[in-house]
């Protein structure tokens, strides 16, 4: 139904991202679908001052840390956690009680629900932090902030 512009007088949203997770020697785990994905390449270049000056006098290449973070709002699957998908995961004890996280790399492949082609991969990174939230029809949403090495090769968007 067209409103008076014709524009649609609705709009209907669904996560448009396929987030899958790769460990060292095994095969890509699908972990739910997202939207509102953000990261951020910090490319290690440090700006070298001089005295009394404002201003820069060169950008020193590979003088700081280079990684990637980001964030993004991942949907799980019914009946599944954070921990059980294996974004976080965690050492049990013979009782099945919390001992430690555990501190594994994966890669985070991201991909178009509708091509099915790579949009990015995020290589060696953990999750940082995440909060979740139980919404209506107890839809797991889960805000997830990752840290990373570096970006993949032969991204598309």
């Amino acid at each position: 139904m067209a409103s008076g512009n014709g524009l649609p007088s609705s709009i209907h949203a669904a996560p448009n991202l396929m987030v899958k997770v790769q460990y060292q020697a095994g095969d890509e785990t699908t972990i739910g679908y997202a939207t509102n994905l953000v990261y951020r390449v910090h490319q290690g270049q440090k700006p070298i001052f001089t005295v009394d000056s404002p201003f820069p006098t060169e950008i020193a290449q590979a003088a700081a840390p280079s990684f990637v973070q980001g964030s993004m709002t991942l949907f799980l699957p019914k009946g599944t956690t954070i921990e059980s998908m294996g974004l976080v995961p965690r050492r049990l004890g013979d009782k099945g009680e919390f001992i430690a996280a555990l501190s594994q790399y994966y890669d985070i492949n991201i991909y178009n629900v509708e091509t099915n082609e790579l949009v990015v991969s995020i290589q060696r990174a953990k999750v940082g932090d995440y909060t979740v939230t139980i919404g209506a029809r107890n839809i797991v949403i889960v805000n997830l902030n990752f840290i990373g090495t570096n970006l993949k090769e032969g991204i598309t968007y």
